[in-house]
């Protein structure tokens, strides 16, 4: 029917053109019975125009391509990637207890940006089972073989489909022909190093991000309710990770922030190192539509869950301090269980350039092909493959442009419809690579869709978590008027004259009140510096040290102590090296000054305050700390390499303010250091003007620390400040009316 634009007097309803088309279809059948329908239109068509290609009685089903399609997958999969994913709601369930049928499709990307994906082989069928997918893909190279022969037999680059383990089996089968188990095996060792098949061809399988991030919200919706926002963040690093040690690294921290019961300084380190992470992901945003319902996927035992088991189990979680609101008992052993095993399915092992995990003939060959394969304009395998929306596209094609939202009853009206469409897709493709431009009317419609969020869980965090820690509970305790006066007022020099009591009043504090420093018992001025270099230390090995090459590996505790422990032993007559904070000290007429230096210019706090005055025990009652302007870090990872080249510059009599170091070769430089046993860096002279900034700190009590918080005493006669666990002070003189001397001022 045709009218005039603009005159719709005389249009049929929506039930009249709804009946129209039905009588169509009908008219198009071939026989009222469905399987003979099916079998005269197989019947009917030449073999190099035919389409259905096989009819499946029992479980019911149609496998659908064509000879044009087949030489479209030959001139598309060797430098692009083949994409297969299976929707519903396209033909209804039949009668009785049989299974709802689903629509696999095997496409390809089309080279002209925004033209609609082209499918190469359709499977409809009830019975969604490996072995059922397994035969429609072999069926499919079996007639790609009789096309082309075997001597031209072509993998796809690579493949990419849904979560479901029935496509992950069946495409590991057919086109890499090895178990999902061999191909995990056989991806373990490529990112390791190991691998040494020179005639390396395995495809690459990978899971569709928007899949995966569906099932890591449902995950972290389970196990880190208090902490959704922050688990999804931190799910996205696993997936944008490009090598096996950036992986390990993520997951230690998680293991610490997730799995530690109490909160501490290595708790709140881990947290700074995944929010470092977050606020630097280098991967473009998702613009994809969920619309298949994924389980998570329990593959067993792989590879990849042992190597992370053993990295995860020798994470240093916090069991001392106070509770952590991060803590989850659940989240990272369901993680092991449920994705780690096949980590390179779903995240950024397995893409790009494969040579960087490497070296050796093997691992320059693929450099090679990848870097071929880049050149290409009419590809994408080395573009961020994840996040490209080809599976949600065809499938919106398929189901919105191609079948017009129709509910069909019958398998032989979906050919009969699949037939038009698929003649009309391959005319458009060639059309469009001879002609070099795109059609509007697929583009536009699919712009038109009302486009979910971009990929926020996999995009540059744009606004940083604050750390969370425990609230403590809060009692009224009674104290007497002249404590009002703080320690703070003492510290700046003001001595106030405690009046006689007049009133109560109360003042709030945490139950678990801090008296003073925890000396247990011990005479402050007797006890002796800590020594972390009293144990036998020994140098990294195997993938230790090698993960020290990592940009982003933070050193840890035990490799700090090894590179202090070779200094030590070279330079026998320098003391301090038994400290993790590295400073120097010289004193001048009884004042103490202190040079500390940092490469992030962090503020001077309350608890290195005290760190530094517990170390130092000035006789004076207060030192000068000074700040030298050293060489900064250019990423959040290297304050350890360059702690230790500080203390190396010390060590040869430089002073680290006036030395620069080859940042991008210290971790090199370090790793030769623990292979040869005496520690060396590169210095160069540096050219810039020195500034050094200075404070100054106080010191109480005899046990000469900085104060920090905890509750301190003021002597009535000398105005001194104690803390009541150094030198015993009863209760009523903190809490009560009575007035309390120091040991000094009885003596005088």
């Amino acid at each position: 029917m045709v009218f005039e634009s603009g005159c719709r007097d005389k249009a049929p309803t929506p039930a009249v053109l709804k009946n129209i088309s039905w009588n169509s279809r009908k008219k198009a059948r071939r026989d009222q019975n469905e399987i003979l329908s099916l079998q005269k239109m197989v019947e009917e068509r030449i073999d190099s125009e035919k389409i259905l290609q096989k009819v499946l009685l029992h479980p019911r089903g149609v496998m659908l391509w064509s000879q044009r399609s087949i030489r479209l997958f030959h001139q598309r999969c060797k430098t692009d990637v083949v994409y297969i994913d299976a929707t519903g709601s396209i033909i209804q369930k039949g009668k009785g207890k049989s299974a709802p049928f689903y629509v696999y499709e095997l496409v390809v990307r089309h080279p002209n940006k925004g033209a609609s994906p082209v499918p190469v082989a359709t499977f409809v069928t009830c019975d969604h089972t490996t072995s059922s997918v397994t035969y429609f893909l072999e069926s499919f190279q079996t007639d790609y073989f009789r096309l082309f022969g075997k001597a031209s037999q072509r993998r796809p680059v690579m493949i990419m489909c849904d979560g479901s383990l029935v496509l992950l089996q069946a495409v590991a089968y057919s086109f890499c022909k090895i178990s999902l188990g061999q191909l995990l095996q056989m991806y373990y060792e490529v990112v390791t190093g190991k691998l040494r098949d020179e005639e390396y061809k395995i495809p690459i399988l990978h899971r569709c991000l928007s899949h995966v991030m569906k099932n890591a919200k449902v995950f972290c919706k389970k196990h880190c309710p208090q902490n959704y926002r922050m688990a999804m963040h931190v799910f996205g690093l696993l997936t944008s990770a490009a090598t096996l040690v950036e992986m390990e690294d993520t997951l230690i921290s998680m293991t610490v922030v997730f799995s530690s019961p109490q909160s501490g300084n290595n708790v709140e380190k881990h947290f700074r190192n995944l929010q470092n992470k977050m606020l630097n992901i280098g991967i473009s945003g998702d613009e994809t539509v969920i619309t298949d319902d994924d389980v998570e996927l329990d593959m067993g035992p792989t590879p990849f869950q042992r190597h992370f088991e053993h990295v995860i189990a020798e994470a240093p979680v916090h069991d001392e301090g106070e509770p952590n609101e991060y803590y989850s008992a659940t989240f990272m052993p369901s993680l092991v269980k449920y994705f780690l095993p096949h980590a390179p399915l779903w995240s950024a092992l397995m893409l790009g350039d494969l040579g960087r995990h490497g070296r050796g003939p093997v691992y320059k060959n693929l450099s090679k092909k990848f870097e071929r394969c880049s050149q290409l304009d009419t590809q994408n395998y080395t573009n961020d493959n994840k996040t490209q929306g080809i599976m949600e596209k065809s499938q919106y094609d398929l189901k919105r442009v191609r079948f017009n939202r129709r509910r069909l009853t019958r398998l032989d009206d979906f050919v009969h419809i699949y037939q038009i469409s698929h003649n009309a897709l391959l005319k458009e493709f060639s059309d469009s690579n001879r002609k070099k431009k795109t059609h509007r009317v697929d583009v536009e419609r699919w712009k038109q869709r009302r486009r979910s969020k971009k990929g926020i869980y996999v995009s540059p965090l744009l606004k940083p978590f604050p750390f969370k820690k425990a609230k403590k509970s809060m009692v009224l305790t009674p104290i007497a008027e002249p404590l009002t006066t703080t320690p703070e007022k003492c510290l700046e020099g003001e001595h106030l004259d405690v009046g006689p009591l007049q009133k109560q009043h109360y003042l709030q504090m945490p139950k678990d009140k801090n008296l003073g420093p925890c000396w247990h018992g011990k005479n402050p001025t007797e006890i002796l510096l800590p020594c972390r270099l009293s144990r036998t230390q020994q140098a990294p090995k195997g993938s230790a040290i090698t993960s020290i090459l990592h940009p982003e590996h933070w050193l840890s505790s035990d490799e700090i102590d090894f590179a202090s422990h070779l200094l030590a032993k070279e330079y026998k007559e320098i003391d301090g090296f038994q400290s993790s904070l590295l400073f120097s000290a010289l004193e001048r007429g009884g004042i103490v000054d202190v040079c500390i230096y940092d490469s992030l210019s962090t503020m001077l706090d309350n608890n290195t305050e005290q760190a530094l005055s517990w170390m130092l025990r000035p006789m004076e009652d207060q030192f000068v700390v000074m700040f030298p302007t050293v060489q900064q870090q250019t990423n959040s990872s290297n304050c350890g390499v360059l702690a230790i080249g500080f203390a190396y510059a010390l060590c040869s009599n430089i002073r680290p303010e006036n030395c620069q170091f080859r940042e991008g070769r210290m971790r090199a430089e370090l790793i030769k250091s623990f292979r040869t046993g005496k520690v060396e860096f590169k210095i160069e002279e540096k050219l810039c003007e020195t500034k050094i900034k200075q404070t100054t700190v106080s010191v109480h009590c005899v046990c000469r620390t900085a104060h920090n918080k905890e509750v301190m005493v003021q002597s009535s006669l000398c105005h001194g400040w104690f803390h009541p666990t150094c030198l015993n002070i009863p209760s009523d003189a903190i809490f009560g009316e009575d007035d309390w001397h120091c040991q000094n001022c009885d003596k005088s």
